[in-house]
């Protein structure tokens, strides 16, 4: 899921890492184009690619993108964000409200967040070559949202995105992409054989 209400936004510059084999980087043991198809692995499992319309924005309505991966192990997120400084990616850090956790019996969890759209391109290009599914999907509408905002600045009413039909169109997309799955039921499923998704295939709502 996104950092909604609830969370507490920080920055932790000096976030401690346990020393034990589970943890420790992998920076220095793997080239830089296998660390970021590492990190693409970790965006289809813990990624969410997030955009909308934000009805209360500091100039009226404006476009919210948001790239964040969320984890209880901090070394997943520590490697997260040696990529990202490595590339030169903007982020920062996300946690729960203590209270919410609490009530909610939920371990606590870190979010790394990227926004902006030249933070948001540089992390997304990194890897899109190694996405699959539907978070590639995801990634490319949003790649797409972003060149089409960037070239809207500086027209007449430009920064009204509820005005712009294309803006509105790539964000339902990206929703669609995000919560619209094909049903596992619907699959064609053999040991050992290549899963098989007939193009048929009824969706299912995520609650991601």
């Amino acid at each position: 899921g996104g950092v909604e209400q609830g969370y507490m936004l920080e920055t932790l510059p000096n976030l401690t890492v346990p020393q034990n084999g589970d943890n420790l980087s992998t920076m220095e043991t793997i080239s830089r184009k296998e660390r970021q198809a590492a990190l693409a692995g970790i965006v289809m499992g813990e990624g969410c690619i997030s955009a909308r319309i934000d009805e209360f924005g500091k100039h009226g309505k404006q476009v919210d993108l948001k790239f964040q991966i969320t984890n209880t192990d901090v070394g997943i997120i520590k490697f997260c964000s040696e990529v990202y400084v490595e590339n030169g990616v903007g982020f920062y850090y996300a946690l729960h409200n203590k209270l919410r956790l609490e009530k909610l019996k939920q371990a606590p969890a870190l979010t790394i967040v990227v926004d902006g759209y030249r933070r948001l391109q540089k992390a997304l290009s990194l890897i899109l070559p190694y996405l699959y599914g539907n978070k590639k999907q995801q990634a490319e509408f949003m790649l797409q949202l972003i060149a089409h905002r960037q070239s809207r600045i500086g027209q007449p009413n430009g920064h009204r995105p509820t005005d712009d039909t294309e803006t509105v169109e790539l964000i339902r997309r990206i929703t669609v992409a995000k919560k619209d799955r094909p049903n596992p039921l619907d699959c064609i499923r053999a040991a050992n054989q290549v899963l098989q998704i007939p193009q048929s295939s009824t969706t299912i709502r995520s609650a991601e």
